[in-house]
């Protein structure tokens, strides 16, 4: 019974790999990885963290990190209202969040209202641009600045963020909302008439 055990285990065994042959397993195992790591933050979905004061209150100017729904790139399915990751046109290799504003065939104001121009005039955004604006007017610096945003600079839309550093603020991911979605959803207000 025993010599059949011993030659039972030893046609199971595993054989010894050559060195060389695990060294390239390891290599294109990690590599596939890699691969299937790149195309998901490319074209599914990203984190990334966001600096600055553009968007307060929105985000925090510091301690923020979004999840970029990059399904929208390149101004798919982007409305009004929006927030968008995006590259900044005027400085190269740098990123934005911005909420969009105005739609191609949209008029937008091309100051900030209320400012010291009275007279400020609006444009028409052109065909495959978007107009973006800080959600904090007096410290973005934005479309107002450096004008239409092509749709093709548009990484997505940034559908949930998680802030870090504000002690008085649960530390869980908070869905972004569109301000006009429930406008959408319910449609105006219904009116009555009356006799």
């Amino acid at each position: 019974m025993l010599a059949f055990f011993r030659l039972f285990s030893t046609r199971t065994s595993i054989p010894n790999r050559p060195p060389y042959r695990r060294a390239l397993l390891w290599f294109f195992g990690s590599a596939e990885m890699l691969c299937a790591a790149h195309v998901f933050t490319e074209n599914i979905c990203t984190i990334s963290s966001a600096e600055g004061p553009s968007m307060t209150p929105t985000l925090p100017a510091t301690g923020s990190w979004l999840l970029i729904n990059c399904m929208h790139r390149r101004g798919r399915d982007i409305r009004v209202g929006d927030l968008v990751a995006y590259r900044i046109p005027i400085f190269a290799h740098s990123r934005g969040v911005k909420r969009v504003v105005g739609m191609p065939g949209d008029y937008v104001l091309l100051e900030t209202p209320g400012g010291p121009n009275p007279n400020a005039s609006m444009i028409q955004v052109p065909e495959g641009h978007c107009w973006l604006v800080g959600d904090n007017l007096e410290a973005s610096r934005d479309s107002r600045m450096f004008g239409p945003v092509p749709l093709a600079l548009v990484d997505g839309k940034v559908d949930a963020t998680f802030t870090s550093h504000n002690p008085g603020v649960s530390r869980k991911w908070s869905w972004v909302v569109n301000p006009f979605d429930e406008e959408r959803q319910t449609g105006p207000a219904p009116t009555t008439l009356s006799r």
